[in-house]
């Protein structure tokens, strides 16, 4: 009974979706009843995953997919909990599983990528939908879902093309051939989109927005006519009641289209020009332009006309102020107040702002002061459990403010509600404000106004909306973080510190605070500590009037980033800091490294990135040897760039362990435990498992424990904070050391270090005693992690099995005077500078610049280029960027290689790629997007749309935000040259093109046909176009495509002509000639009586596989002894797929995919075909000639740039040509010149180095 009805409940729930309540249910039902049905353990493991318990989630959805296999939906969604488990691979194996195995026809495969766009995975489905219309290429409700799919991804070609099948198959759906136009409008052809939305008017009479889009696209071809009409009549169909008076200007005006507003309103005649809206809608078209000077005219005019109205002085204040006019913004802010019929806080708050600005401090508190309201008598900070003691909070400093100004002591309550304010984690206006009103009354108005600024979390006159920051709490803490990096100047007496992320106040941010705390020298200054929400705050700190204890990620975190002059972090800030010239930033990480760092920890792609960034902002960086220091800069790929004074010091906090008294050495003995004389044993392993988790065996872990309880000895654990969570409630043989005791000075009062790959071995070196190293699970440590020094080499004792390891600790404590090993040289080897000075050493160095004793490291003097290279995809310009980067001499430059961490990370193809960079080239990466402001991010969507700039105001914004962006990342080290090697990526144009021009080489390169590319495929590449003129040279890979790319976009872009260039790609020969002999896996389908024919390429439209399949088809109808090889992937392959199967060809074309050695193929076939419709510099052609391959390829500028008549044969670019060439072959095998690669490439490599002088 009590299972059905907790069982009929968990239904009611889970149909209600009531996730908690039905596995409440579920749990009671089926808790004496293991035998669950699979639907039971899908809906059970569904709401696990609704809940994101994923855990929980992929027990139950895996039994469920076990129990019907044959069930799609729940194959996704077990693949879902997969992903979610960080399973990626295995998830993989189950989408493929489904595709390969499960379903059975077009229908199926459609119903699948369906479901898998409503479980938000859009590429995925891709493939599904593809292949249900590979099986029915003509289903109508495929092709739409396909391009419906496509548009949300903003994959217009690919949009296109499906439409346009679509709409030849179905001519009479006006909406889609309205989307056709759309989409043909997204790639800027205009002529074809005008076809298209009058086709889509031709079936039906329209909204207005269609005949406004037709209108647009009329204009845009240059056909003002034709676009008037379509204008007008839009205005007819339209219920926007300011384009019956203001024409289409009210429509550009909808769609935030502020440039073409203000034409279009320019443009109207002069009866209109009298009315007041008139020219304030004018004013607001130019200030959303960033026309300053116009839009001030133009609201002055609107003025004239109708004087008085508060929103035309608040709009002239705000483009006066965005214009560094303060005085008159504040004149017609104040209008704007007077004439307002409501109280409007930001009006005052701007006022205030701008007299302030202005240098007149009193009148800007007067016009703050208007903001005053009763709240601001009241104000409270909420108090924190572990403050309830401590003298020194910001609930006992608010208080002492209240207090003295009950008392009439405004001095006293204006240093009270600074010290609470300073004190105070979380954001609070009120406190700011009532600063400021204390500070008014002192009639210090200056720093009044200053206070009264901080009661605004944004203070700036952005003027883009705002509303974004309530809902994206990324975009806000980002946003407020930049906008404290503005405002706050770096304050000179405050020290801020950092260690583990803030899971402690431990290691060598400790040790070198507790010196400066004791110091006269530093006892004005304040000791800001950066504590993680949740973890206690360490008694060490409490109740110190000068330390300040600040929760992590808080708004308090933010602005000490922005203003603490000094800072000091064992690991690393958050990847949004940025430090500034005026502040230092000291690094001293937590240890000598045994075990991998960097670069070297292969377990996710660039997952050190954060950290490298974070030495890179460094100023300084301090560790125990030279050793360490050199795997820092090497393994995180630094060393190229950095800018920091890095020194062997000796570490701050081995200081603790070597300077405690024997008395506190004692006290501390008895503290654990030890009974007088007793020896005590400390076991210190280090932590399992990769970034974030740790994994432990507690029962072995007992059991080693049991093991060292030998010779009377006291048994003393330390592990890392997460192990000893695991074990913190069994019952263990041994001491587990309270966590108030430092680690370093828990040394101090051991006599046997057991440990095993931790960097405590080296702390506790330089005290001669005794170290054994437990390494029972080394060979399974080497491949998890790695090490640098192998087990013979550590200075100490290795054990490998339980038995040994109880055998050597009862042979040290029997024999006390023997370490085991030659302390002198392994401390002169490992920490020569550890001798109890260190701290004063760093100190020195690190606030006073003096170096006496420490071995500072000097990187060598060569030049940097900096390149971003893209995403390395297996193409052409991967290939390039690696012969480039192989042929580069390094003893002339240094190289460093930027990438974007996510659009690599998840693909082992692009992985491998990477992986084949030269170890002379650094990689840095960048994680995540770009930290802009509310503005900084609304000029780049505007930019995105508009594909450049309105005015030259809009790109100081932007690109004074790129060079912010260039300077987090790479500390702002200005290279000798950068180079956009790939030439397509926006974002890297935007960073490279904003660097100073007079101190670094600004290059761009152009691996195509750019505005073929441009018209066909990426349309955003427009934007790129329009920062050309920015970069130092244009280089295109071919003197024919350097000719064709400046003819086409130099005066269309306004470039120089001077600016374009060109250098040919390098070739890696003995590579290629390498692969190509080694065995391959379809070495069966090269028959000796067939004449084999093979194309290498992206299965996308510039290649025009289509063309050639047809080429191909039509001399086959003659020649039935030949074959086509095509090797590539792409976003055609199910097109021709598909044709290739309507030709009935698939005995004879084979589509094998991408191959990751290609080589062997080439070699063995017996010509190749390049069908392109444009290249830049086809890689491929080079690889072809190199293994001595006759050739055909389309007479286009990049093949007659390479093959140049001497080569191979050129066709022409038609199917004709193809098949004429195949023919050609076929019957008369004809011979061309051998090409010289040596002296190509001695030629290429001098021109690379030419650009960069």
């Amino acid at each position: 009974m009590m299972f059905s009805t907790n069982y009929f409940k968990a239904k009611y729930f889970f149909y209600n979706k009531k996730w908690t309540n039905s596995l409440i249910h579920f749990e009671k039902a089926f808790k004496n009843n293991k035998n669950i049905s699979g639907k039971d353990s899908y809906q059970i493991g569904f709401s696990y995953s609704k809940l994101k318990k994923w855990k929980e989630a992929l027990f139950y959805l895996r039994l469920a997919s076990e129990k019907r296999p044959g069930n799609y939906r729940w194959q996704f969604r077990y693949a879902i909990a997969l992903e979610n488990t960080n399973n990626k691979k295995e998830a993989e194996s189950i989408y493929q599983n489904v595709f390969n195995n499960i379903l059975k026809n077009s229908q199926d495969y459609y119903n699948a990528g369906m479901l898998l766009i409503g479980f938000t995975r859009p590429l995925i489905a891709e493939n599904f939908i593809k292949r249900a219309i590979e099986l029915d290429d003509n289903n109508e409700v495929y092709l739409i879902s396909i391009a419906e799919l496509y548009h949300k991804q903003k994959k217009w070609w690919q949009e296109l093309e499906i439409l346009e099948k679509y709409c030849q198959l179905n001519k009479t759906n006006p909406l889609q051939f309205y989307n056709l136009g759309v989409a043909y409008e997204k790639m800027s052809s205009y002529d074809l989109a005008v076809k298209a939305y009058e086709k889509a008017i031709s079936l039906d009479s329209g909204e207005y927005e269609w005949f406004y889009r037709l209108g647009y696209c009329h204009e845009r071809s240059g056909n003002m006519e034709l676009a008037n009409q379509n204008y007008q009549i839009a205005i007819k169909k339209s219920s926007n009641e300011d384009a019956k008076k203001y024409g289409v200007a009210a429509l550009h005006k909808n769609k935030g289209l502020w440039v073409d507003t203000y034409r279009a309103l320019e443009k109207l005649p002069s009866n209109i020009k009298k009315d007041a809206k008139y020219y304030y809608s004018l004013g607001l078209a130019y200030d959303r332009s960033y026309l300053w000077d116009k839009a001030n005219i133009a609201y002055q005019k609107a003025l004239k006309i109708k004087p008085g109205d508060s929103s035309y002085y608040y709009r002239t204040g705000f483009v006066l102020e965005r214009d560094k006019k303060y005085l008159l913004a504040a004149k017609h802010y104040e209008m704007a107040a007077r004439a307002s019929k409501n109280f409007d806080k930001n009006l005052f708050f701007r006022l205030g702002y701008a007299f302030y600005l202005a240098g007149l401090y009193e009148k800007a508190c007067y016009a703050f002061l208007m903001l005053n309201d009763s709240d601001n008598d009241s104000i409270s900070v909420k108090s924190n459990k572990y403050y309830s003691s401590n003298p020194w909070s910001a609930d006992e400093f608010l208080q002492r403010s209240h207090d003295a100004e009950l008392l009439e002591d405004l001095p006293m309550a204006e240093k009270m509600i600074s010290s609470a304010i300073e004190r105070n984690s979380k954001y609070n206006s009120q406190m700011y404000f009532k600063l400021g009103i204390i500070r008014f009354k002192l009639r210090m108005f200056k720093e009044a106004c200053e206070a009264f600024t901080e009661s605004s979390s944004f203070s700036k006159p952005y003027g883009v909306p705002l509303d974004e920051l309530k809902t994206n709490n990324r975009l806000r803490h980002h946003s407020s973080y930049l906008e404290y990096y503005d405002r706050l100047k770096v304050k000179d007496d405050v020290i801020l510190l950092e260690s583990f992320h803030g899971a402690s106040a431990s290691c060598n941010p400790l040790a070198i605070f507790n010196y400066l705390h004791k110091s006269k020298e530093f006892m004005n200054f304040k000791f800001v500590w950066v504590i993680a929400k949740g973890v206690k705050i360490p008694e060490v700190l409490k109740r110190k009037r000068n330390v300040i204890i600040i929760e992590r990620e808080s708004d308090a975190y933010l602005r000490y980033l922005a203003s603490a002059k000094y800072l000091i972090n064992n690991v690393s800030f958050p990847n949004y800091f940025i430090r500034k010239n005026e502040q230092q930033y000291l690094n001293t990480w937590h240890g000598t490294p045994m075990k991998y760092l960097g670069k070297d920890i292969k377990d996710n792609f660039l997952a050190h990135a954060n950290v490298a960034r974070n030495f890179l902002q460094a100023t300084h960086i301090i560790s125990q040897n030279d050793y360490t220091n050199n795997i820092l800069l090497e393994r995180y790929d630094v060393s190229n760039i950095s800018n920091a004074v890095v020194a062997a010091t000796g570490y701050p906090r081995v200081d603790s362990t070597l300077n405690l008294s024997k008395k506190n050495v004692e006290e501390l003995k008895a503290k654990l435990g030890a009974k007088p004389g007793q020896k005590v044993v400390l076991y210190a392993p280090t932590w399992r498992g990769k970034h974030g988790s740790a994994q432990f065996d507690t029962t072995s872990l007992i059991k080693d424990l049991a093991a060292m309880k030998t010779n009377g000895a006291l048994i003393v654990f330390r592990g890392h904070h997460m192990i000893e969570k695991l074990i913190s409630k069994l019952d263990i043989p041994a001491v587990i050391a309270h966590e108030s005791i430092d680690t370093n000075i828990l040394l101090a009062a051991v006599d046997i270090l057991i440990t095993d790959y931790s960097s405590v071995a080296f702390d506790f070196l330089p005290l001669k005693k005794p170290i054994i190293y437990y390494m029972y699970d080394l060979e399974e440590y080497k491949l998890e992690r790695g090490l640098y020094i192998p087990p013979e080499e550590l200075p100490g004792t290795v054990c490998f099995v339980r038995e040994e390891l109880s055998k050597s600790l009862a042979k040290i404590i029997s024999d006390e005077h023997k370490t085991g090993f030659n302390a002198e040289e392994s401390i002169k080897k490992f920490v020569p500078y550890d001798d109890g000075q260190a701290t004063r050493r760093v100190i020195d160095l690190f606030f006073y610049g003096i170096n006496e004793k420490s071995q500072l490291f000097i990187p060598p003097l060569r030049e940097n280029i900096f390149i971003y290279a893209g995403p390395f995809y297996q193409n052409g310009i991967a290939t390039s960027i690696l012969n480039l980067l192989n042929k580069i001499d390094y003893n002339r430059f240094s190289v460093t290689l930027a990438v974007d961490v996510n659009s690599i990370k998840e693909n082992e193809e692009r992985i491998m790629t990477i992986s084949k960079v030269p170890a002379h080239v650094q990689i840095i990466g960048w994680e995540g997007g770009c930290i802009f402001s509310p503005e900084e991010k609304w000029i780049q969507n505007k930019f995105d749309v508009q594909r450049g700039y309105s005015s030259d105001n809009m790109s100081a914004v932007l690109e004074s935000a790129y060079q912010r962006e260039f300077k987090r990342i790479t500390g702002g080290r200005i290279p000798k040259a950068v180079i956009h090697f790939e030439g397509y990526n926006k974002k890297w144009a935007h960073v490279f093109s904003s660097l100073p021009t007079d101190t670094c080489r600004k290059i761009i390169f152009q691996h195509n046909d750019m505005f073929s590319e441009f018209k066909e495929k990426y349309s955003y590449l427009e934007g790129v176009f329009n920062l050309y003129n920015k970069f130092d040279k244009i280089v295109s890979v071919s003197e024919d495509t350097k000719n064709l790319n400046s003819l086409q976009l130099g005066e269309k872009y306004l470039v120089q002509l001077d600016k374009f260039a060109f250098a040919d790609n390098l070739q890696d020969p003995v590579q290629v000639e390498s692969l190509s002999c080694t065995e391959f896996e379809d070495s069966k389908l090269f028959d000796k009586n067939l004449i084999t024919f093979i194309t290498l390429g992206r299965l996308s439209p510039e290649k025009d596989h289509e063309k050639l399949i047809n080429a191909f088809y039509e001399v086959y109808q003659t020649h039935k002894n030949i074959q086509l090889i095509i090797l590539g992937d792409g976003p055609l392959s199910t097109n021709l797929t598909s044709l290739i199967d309507k030709l009935k060809l698939k005995s004879v074309i084979h589509l094998l995919g991408r191959k990751n050695n290609p080589f062997p193929y080439l070699k063995k076939s017996d010509c190749f075909v390049l069908s392109s419709n444009h290249e830049g510099q086809p890689m491929v052609l080079f690889e072809a000639m190199i293994l001595k391959k006759p050739i055909i390829a389309t007479d286009i500028v990049g093949n007659r740039g390479v093959l140049k008549d001497k080569y191979g044969m050129l066709v022409d670019n038609s199917v004709m040509g193809l098949s004429r060439g195949l023919s050609n072959f076929i019957g008369n095998r004809p011979c061309y010149e051998q090409f010289d690669i040596e002296q190509y490439q001695s030629n290429a490599i001098n021109m690379f180095y030419n650009l960069i002088k």
